[in-house]
């Protein structure tokens, strides 16, 4: 029969061990979002809340010093006819709480329009009601001519 003390050991090492294999998984896991340009968001649907990871700022081409953390600035950032596009795909995934993907026309700041696919999983608690929306943006392309950008969008929706 093993001691206290030899437990504890076998407890602190096989500790070691996971916490190693989580800082590769995450190590992967980072680098394999920066190779495909991936940024990584969180909504807090009920305070309205955003949270963007670095590459989001790179995506969208905006500074982090304009980010207001809440759904107002993303849509400052949309195109205009295309924000009742994405507005549905969220709603109808709040609703559904089905996961949703989405591909916009964004404005940068140095007034490019890009193209941007969202993918967003939503969040629920423990009685089934959404608490927050998890998703990740990559930059289609860049497009300087507003009819070339929206037939790209036509065929990304394709």
């Amino acid at each position: 029969m093993r001691s206290s003390n030899q437990l504890n050991n076998i407890m602190d090492l096989r500790l070691i061990e996971l916490s190693d294999l989580i800082d590769q998984y995450e190590t992967m896991l980072s680098y394999a979002l920066e190779a495909a340009e991936i940024g990584i968001w969180e909504w807090n649907v009920k305070e309205d809340r955003l949270k963007w990871d670095a590459r989001m700022f790179e995506v969208y081409g905006v500074d982090k010093e304009e980010f207001t953390h809440d759904s107002a600035f993303l849509r400052l950032l949309v195109h205009p006819e295309d924000q009742a596009g994405l507005h549905e795909a969220i709603q109808n995934s709040t609703k559904t709480k089905n996961n949703f993907k989405y591909t916009f026309r964004a404005r940068r700041d140095d007034n490019k329009l890009i193209i941007i696919t969202t993918k967003g999983k939503p969040i629920l608690d423990k009685n089934g009601d959404l608490i927050k929306m998890i998703g990740v943006c990559y930059r289609e392309s860049e497009c300087p001519k507003f009819l070339d950008c929206k037939v790209k969008q036509e065929l990304a929706k394709s």
